[in-house]
């Protein structure tokens, strides 16, 4: 005989129970479970305060998988509701904070503490990275503590490494008796060996322009003192290695070796390298020890000189032969701004006319300053009629220009010149026709 249910659907409702007439006390143990709990029966709103407690939770009975996304979110936790205590270790990790999740406003005064940072979390490594995440600005220091001012003798700098050498063994050390700036000096031991350290990592940029320098000291001249710039990529693989190395030119003296190297494209960390050479029996020491980014600056000139195939037509200056180029990208008299800011140009042109000086035509020679190949500065440079020279003769005219302009990036500045009567001719050299600009912020 089929036994018929003795509580149909719906038959037994909130109405129907009073307070208090099911009690944790008469539910037996597993007796409700999440398949007897239809979706959405039991919400935030019909709990009392306190009536989920932790005492009142098995072990894992509430995982990740059973709490959706923004479930729990601060306004629904109360202070000090999660602390040290109850959280096992390696609960919280960086891959489950989300970007901006801890910020300082979330951080109550003294809450982060010496002891509740394990050792070597913050390092010269770590600070370095947070001022510089982006190979630093212009002219800033990319070695910290670079004059050795600030470090116990009683071990090597703070950051930096031995690559050859060592500094138990004495190969390496820091001097207080021979220093050039401050109290101190990194020192090399006069044994034969290549002894060489690394600075601490700095990140730069690829393809720019960044200037290592040091104070060098050699007991002995003629002998071999090493200071460079190690590049690195992304993953801190090595790259290569850009040297200025060179020979002490004179014995116990202080010198600067100081050089301008760009990174290669991938670069995305450096290392200064110093030391000493590999053979030579020589102290050598070593004192501000500096890797900066430089500001975009070039200057160039004209080497052949150039003739103009049109009266009354701008010219453009062609610079062909570059004195130096830090970053500026500057090709044949064309600069093309690497970023934006304010630039300052300066410099000279020489030029001669086609025209007898003999002859009544009056010499009409203009210099112009173009910006995306629209002229914003023009001067004059006109002679009178009655302005003249021996039949056969031609005049030479020296035009002095200087600009202050602010640039977006991708804008080309040129210079131009032209004759309202004649057919101007640019004088080479060096010395005659040239330009400079840099970057000023």
């Amino acid at each position: 005989m089929a036994l018929t249910p003795r509580l149909l659907d719906d038959e037994v409702t909130t109405a129907k129970i009073i307070d208090l007439a099911v009690t944790t006390a008469k539910i037996a143990a597993g007796a409700i479970t999440n398949g007897k709990i239809a979706a959405g029966a039991v919400r935030t709103a019909e709990l009392d305060d306190n009536s989920v407690s932790q005492a009142k939770l098995g072990n894992q009975s509430v995982g990740n998988s059973q709490i959706k996304n923004d479930s729990v979110a601060s306004p629904h936790l109360q202070a000090s509701s999660i602390g040290t205590i109850n959280l096992a270790s390696k609960v919280v990790t960086q891959a489950k904070l989300g970007d901006l999740s801890v910020e300082t406003a979330k951080i109550a005064t003294d809450a982060v503490t010496a002891p509740k940072i394990p050792a070597d979390t913050l390092t010269w490594e770590n600070q370095l990275m947070a001022d510089f995440p982006d190979g630093g600005g212009w002219d800033s220091e990319l070695v910290p503590n670079n004059g050795f001012g600030h470090q116990r003798t009683a071990k090597l700098p703070d950051g930096w490494s031995e690559n050859t050498g060592t500094w138990a063994a004495g190969d390496v050390f820091l001097s207080t008796t021979t220093c050039r700036n401050g109290k101190q000096a990194l020192g090399f031991k006069n044994t034969a060996g290549a002894w060489e350290v690394n600075s601490p990592w700095a990140t730069v940029q690829g393809d720019e322009s960044y200037m290592v320098r040091a104070l060098v000291y050699g007991s002995i001249s003629t002998k071999t003192i090493l200071v460079g710039v190690r590049w690195y990529d992304k993953d801190q693989v090595y790259i290569s290695t850009s040297s200025a190395s060179a020979n002490s030119a004179a014995a116990a003296t202080w010198e600067e070796r100081a050089a301008v190297y760009v990174a290669p494209a991938t670069a995305r960390y450096a290392r200064v390298r110093v030391g000493k050479g590999g053979a030579d029996a020589i102290w050598v020491y070593a004192d501000h020890v500096s890797l900066k980014r430089m500001r975009p600056a070039m200057s160039a000139y004209d080497s052949t000189g150039q003739a103009a195939a049109t009266t009354n037509v701008w010219h453009t200056v062609v610079f062909d032969t570059e004195v130096y180029d830090h970053g500026a990208n500057h090709v044949n008299g064309v600069f093309t701004a690497p970023v934006e800011g304010l630039y300052h140009f300066h410099g000279e042109v020489k030029a001669t006319n086609d025209l007898d000086c003999s002859g009544t035509v009056q010499y009409r020679l203009q210099l112009g300053v173009h910006v995306n190949a629209v002229g914003v500065t023009k001067s004059l440079h006109a002679l009178p009629v009655d302005h003249k020279g021996a039949t056969g003769t031609k005049l030479n005219i020296s035009m002095a220009f200087a600009d202050t302009l602010f640039l977006n990036h991708g804008d080309t500045v040129e210079i131009k010149i032209r004759d309202g009567n004649g057919k101007p001719d640019i004088i080479g050299v060096a010395s005659g026709t040239r330009w400079r600009a840099h970057l000023i912020r």
